[in-house]
């Protein structure tokens, strides 16, 4: 996206329209074999970490050390998330036969 540079160049504009729709589409595509909760928290979580290297390699943005420890922090919480809604939702599943 920053690539299109405000949507003002054609083939950068498209592409990005494009990786979002494909993003959309497979978190669609999970959501047929996982709960919501888990699914948005995986799909969250990776656009999380895999945000900033891209910056870092592709664009040259620094990355301070502050930073770096919230990502750590972020991926954590989603990870105790995911692992909780799965829970929860396979002793639902469990008490309601």
């Amino acid at each position: 996206m920053k690539l299109s540079e405000g949507f003002t160049k054609p083939v950068f504009t498209v592409s990005s329209l494009f990786w979002y729709g494909a993003s959309l589409c497979f978190l669609s595509m999970t959501l047929k074999s996982l709960p919501v909760g888990a699914a948005y928290a995986v799909w969250s979580g990776l656009g999380s970490v895999l945000t900033p290297p891209v910056g870092y390699f592709l664009f040259a943005q620094k990355r301070p050390v502050a930073s770096i420890v919230d990502m750590v922090m972020i991926v954590s919480g989603r990870r105790r998330h995911a692992a909780l809604v799965g829970s929860l939702e396979t002793h639902a599943f469990t008490d309601a036969q």
